[in-house]
């Protein structure tokens, strides 16, 4: 995956990563926001970590 092509949004909840990967696949933002919040709930934790995996390797959104 190419995080230099996807990088995070302004209109975000917490760091745009949710709404980076949305808008980026396509998506709703709703669904990616789910699915962190699904693997969180189900794996213990690990949605978290990958989500905050994902706001340090995502570049910052376009001035």
């Amino acid at each position: 995956m190419d995080f230099k092509n996807m990088p995070k949004q302004r209109s975000h909840f917490l760091a745009g990563v949710a709404a980076g990967i949305a808008d980026y696949q396509g998506i709703s933002k709703f669904t990616v926001r789910s699915f962190f919040v699904i693997t969180a709930i189900v794996t213990g934790g690990l949605g978290i970590l990958l989500y905050s995996v994902l706001a340090l390797l995502m570049p910052p959104p376009p001035q």
